[in-house]
């Protein structure tokens, strides 16, 4: 899948990237707008500091999620999502709010647009100092045919960040070969 280079603050970003994420979580080509610095979580009573961004990232779905065709795009995004919830979003306590699971078209092949709103717990965001409250998530899937695991575009966009028309932005323009 094809998308644009954003501008601005975004950067073409592989820094700590290994093929074994590739193998947990599919995606291979990542671009960063960096959001906030040196965020501190107090996940399960470990503290952890770093950096947050928002993130524009594709590559393929990874076996972990199941998928047999194109009948299969919408349970195959959300699982996908389920997939990578652990690994990305352990902040103490958030909502989720489900905005968008529709059918939707990618360079004429079939696709599937799962999109929602994590919301953190107001007291979390208070504690912590952080500088965004929701954080919006976009997943579409795109069917590449028969013997091919889907095509992932993963979008992940906390409310702070500056330009959030990015999400629109890469939306219309994402192209599957």
């Amino acid at each position: 899948m094809t998308y644009p280079q954003l501008g601005a603050n975004w950067q073409v970003s592989r820094d700590g990237w290994t093929e074994a994420d590739a193998l947990d979580d599919g995606l291979t080509t990542r671009q960063e707008a960096l959001v906030q610095t040196a965020c501190i979580e107090d996940v399960s009573g470990a503290i952890r500091v770093g950096d947050l961004s928002a993130v524009v990232a594709s590559g393929s779905l990874p076996w972990a999620v199941w998928y047999r065709g194109p009948a299969d795009l919408e349970y195959a995004a959300k699982g996908y999502f389920r997939v990578l919830e652990p690994m990305n979003y352990d902040a103490p306590a958030y909502t989720k709010h489900e905005l968008s699971s529709k059918p939707h078209e990618v360079s004429g092949k079939k696709a599937w647009l799962y999109k929602l709103v994590l919301e953190l717990d107001a007291a979390a965001v208070e504690a912590q100092g952080w500088s965004w409250r929701k954080e919006t998530v976009m997943i579409v899937l795109v069917d590449r045919g028969a013997k091919k695991r889907p095509g992932i575009l993963f979008i992940s966009m906390p409310d702070s960040h500056q330009n959030l028309g990015d999400i629109d932005l890469v939306l219309g323009s994402i192209k599957a070969r």
